[in-house]
């Protein structure tokens, strides 16, 4: 996959997916996770991250602090998990903190309630979660980026452009915009409470300047490719690991 991508001139793959497919009514995680326990998505989504960043293509670990426990899909509905802390931390967490531990760059949150870590705000607008529990408990100094805001889960909440201020005092760096669920000028309206923010002085410069800070980091961290023609035997290989992928998702569903 790295190597496509990085053929295609593209630099950056919103993965792996570190959520554990714990939840068997879960409607959307399912074959997008690596396995049911934390111990073997950590190894496997580690792996991949890593290959994947060999091939110069920069990896995001997500949906932070983990999708897999939930009974709604976000894409439709705000999923609330009521599963306690000692839980979250034993078992969601870990990959993701192995991931940090391995100095990954990015991290996406979730559009999800965790009712033991904050009960009021979903993890996309949480300080608690972002700034308390991923960036001063785990110790994450990458860039943390949502997941499309136009997901029926977040998606009012951003009808009140103040949203993206809230967004980034939680600690948050980027807003992922899409134009299947969301229309795309609402960047225009999000990007202009920011700006008025700053100038009023409601948001605080420093805060704003260090995400800077990372986003910036990043990118100087970050490959830049041409477009370049892949031999055959490239092909030949990915048709070959396409069988393997089939059998591992029928032992996981």
């Amino acid at each position: 996959m790295g190597t496509e991508l990085a053929s295609l001139g593209i630099n950056l793959s919103f993965a792996p997916s570190l959520d554990i497919d714990s939840n068997p009514d879960n409607p959307v995680i399912g074959a997008r996770s690596f396995a049911r326990d934390a111990e073997t998505v950590t190894a496997r989504g580690l792996a991949f991250l890593e290959r994947m960043e060999e091939s110069g293509v920069r990896g995001c670990a997500k949906h932070f602090p983990g999708h897999g426990d939930t009974r709604a899909d976000s894409h439709y509905d705000l999923p609330v998990i009521d599963a306690p802390l000692e839980l979250l931390r034993d078992r969601e967490l870990a990959p993701f903190k192995s991931a940090i531990g391995r100095r990954i760059g990015m991290i996406m949150t979730s559009h999800i309630l965790f009712k033991a870590l904050d009960a009021s705000l979903p993890a996309t607008l949480s300080e608690r979660i972002v700034t308390g529990l991923l960036r001063d408990e785990l110790g994450f100094r990458g860039v943390v980026v949502s997941d499309d805001i136009g997901m029926n889960a977040i998606s009012s909440l951003f009808n009140d452009e103040e949203a993206a201020v809230r967004f980034l005092t939680a600690g948050n760096d980027m807003l992922t915009i899409c134009s299947y669920w969301t229309d795309t000028e609402r960047a225009r309206g999000l990007a202009r409470a920011i700006i008025d923010a700053r100038r009023s002085g409601a948001v605080d410069r420093r805060a704003l300047e260090r995400s800077h800070a990372r986003i910036d980091a990043m990118l100087g961290q970050t490959a830049q490719h041409g477009v370049r023609e892949l031999p055959d035997s490239a092909f030949r290989d990915n048709a070959a690991a396409g069988p393997l992928f089939v059998s591992e998702t029928a032992e996981i569903v």
